[in-house]
């Protein structure tokens, strides 16, 4: 197997035709050879058997087994200049049955003019002519599109391969291979081009607006090409309407399938454009499919505002605290009816679990499309309608151009990584939790002095005197507030080891207690005696008053 030198082949020779197969069959037989009364149900050269009969004579292409014997004699002519993508491309070759099976397969740098058409968060995408291709004639000349991979990312590149070619179907756009620019070493994928671009740039253009029976259709096939991926235990992990592209009949296809992975696959990485994301992988959550149906809620609410969510907000950490812990989602627009709105709502909701799956969305959005189709006015098809009339006069051309042109500075659709914002929630999440805990605690103390306070300070509740222990010492429940306060303050005076005890007036106090403390105890004294004689000057004047009264 060939070294990694990290430059492409851009000199291939032409591939062999299957001549070079038939030379012993042609030596041992050339009249069977050259009739075309050979048999036409299994291969004259490897006698093997296919599976229907050929009108027309089968040639060593038709065969299967012939086939990849021409493909893998091929190996040896070309390499990508690594060996993990050169295994990838020859695992798509060798999977190929027939010859007008698609696989992936080296291209020279010779693209002609090329045109940048997009710039996304971690790639750049331009417009060419696809060269003269080794294998498909069909598709020579034709416009395809290069994405760029910076080549020190293979292992991103290849996963991409591998995923398309495991992916293969009508959903996804089709990989015809690789190049590398041999100026700066970048290399690029060759893939299909949707003549229509991206689905955001679609709804956004001021030539399209689309009706509610479109977006039902669209939306029909968005969810259809998620389903296929769910079902093959797949999960998207950065659906938004950017890389949802659509081709020259007007259907979308699911694109930039790099991040897409097993759903056991488990990773904390997170890539995607805010809006999109479901709040629950800001909380390291594990990703699931759940989280690209919230990514659909996201759609449905772009179909019925022809415009992308949260486009007057800036994208920053504010938005994500609103977005996972109030809830916040885009405004409902008044042109939307109800039933869309209850089918993106129940896709949007926090709690996972309570999502529907994609077959449970992909039913409902079929039930709508036939009945749209059949004239069956249910009561959800009544609602379209009225709402039909409205979504015409209020998205007038003039009113699009404006909203496009309104979008938030900071508001970004591009995929970027969300490791700062990730760190910044969970930092957070400590402090307030940190916060939480001290508050607790704050607060269970001060309810602890106000319930101690109050037990000492309502003599009604209680006619007779209450002794209570205190931190160790024996005090009168009459005990006045200054008191209670300076009675506390001996916890810190064990602290510093007093051990000396005396006696003043009954009561037992630490002999090293503060002299603010000994202060209040007998200025309470002073304060109790000078009421008791006041007390008693106002008893012996009353009584002199009414023995003077009695003599008259």
């Amino acid at each position: 197997m060939s070294q990694d030198t990290g430059k492409l082949s851009q000199s291939i020779p032409p591939i062999k035709s299957g001549f070079w197969l038939w030379t012993d069959v042609y030596k041992q037989n050339p009249n069977d050879f050259l009739s075309k009364e050979r048999p036409r149900d299994r291969c004259f050269i490897c006698n093997n058997k296919y599976s229907q009969q050929f009108e027309t004579v089968p040639t060593a292409y038709n065969c299967e087994k012939c086939y990849q014997m021409i493909i893998e004699e091929d190996f040896k002519n070309w390499t990508s200049g690594y060996q993990e993508l050169d295994m990838v491309i020859r695992q798509s070759q060798l999977n190929a049955k027939k010859s007008n099976d698609m696989f992936l397969e080296i291209f020279p740098f010779n693209f002609g003019y090329l045109e940048e058409i997009g710039n996304g968060g971690f790639s750049t995408v331009y417009l060419g002519v696809i060269p003269e291709s080794r294998y498909w004639k069909q598709y020579q000349y034709n416009r395809v599109v290069l994405k760029t991979f910076p080549s020190n990312i293979i292992t991103n590149l290849a996963k991409e391969l591998e995923l398309n070619s495991r992916l293969h179907c009508d959903f996804v756009p089709k990989y015809y291979g690789i190049t590398q620019n041999p100026d700066n070493g970048q290399y690029m994928i060759v893939m299909q081009y949707a003549t229509y671009g991206d689905l955001r740039r679609y709804l956004q253009s001021s030539e399209t607006l689309i009706s509610w029976k479109y977006a039902i259709y669209l939306s029909r096939w968005i969810i259809e090409s998620l389903y296929e991926i769910h079902n093959r235990g797949f999960i998207h992990k950065n659906f938004h309407t950017g890389n949802i592209l659509i081709d020259h009949t007007k259907r979308p296809l699911i694109a930039d399938i790099g991040l897409t992975s097993f759903i056991e696959e488990k990773s904390n990485e997170v890539i995607g454009v805010t809006p999109y994301i479901a709040p629950e992988i800001f909380d390291l959550k594990p990703y699931t499919q759940a989280a690209d149906i919230y990514s659909f809620a996201m759609i449905m609410w772009e179909f019925s505002s022809l415009q992308p969510p949260f486009g007057k907000l800036a994208h920053d950490y504010n938005l994500l605290i609103n977005i996972c812990k109030n809830n916040l989602r885009p405004t409902v627009t008044d042109t939307t009816p109800k039933c869309w709105v209850d089918l993106m709502q129940q896709c949007w909701d926090p709690d996972p679990k309570k999502r529907p799956t994609a077959l449970q969305v992909l039913q409902k959005l079929n039930e709508w499309y036939q009945c749209y189709e059949s004239n069956i006015l249910t009561e959800d098809i009544k609602q379209f309608l009225i709402c039909e009339e409205e979504r015409y006069k209020f998205y007038s051309i003039e009113r699009k151009i404006e909203e496009h042109y309104s979008t938030h500075p900071q508001a970004i659709y591009k995929s970027r990584s969300m490791s700062h914002y990730i760190s910044l929630m969970q930092s957070c999440q400590i402090d307030c939790n940190e916060e939480l805990e001290r508050r607790s605690i704050g607060n269970s103390l001060n309810s602890l002095k106000k319930k101690r306070l109050y037990s000492n300070t309502e003599p009604e509740a209680n006619e007779t005197d209450i002794t209570q222990q205190f931190d160790g010492i024996s005090i009168d429940s009459h005990l006045s507030k200054k008191r209670l306060y300076s009675i506390q303050e001996k916890s810190e005076q064990e602290r510093n080891g007093a051990n000396t005890i005396q006696r003043i007036d009954g009561v037992t106090f630490n002999s090293n207690l503060p002299k603010k403390r000994l202060y209040s105890e007998e200025q309470e004294k002073s304060e109790s005696g000078t009421n008791e004689i006041d007390a008693t000057q106002q008893i012996n004047a009353i009584s002199r008053v009414s023995k003077k009264k009695k003599k008259k």
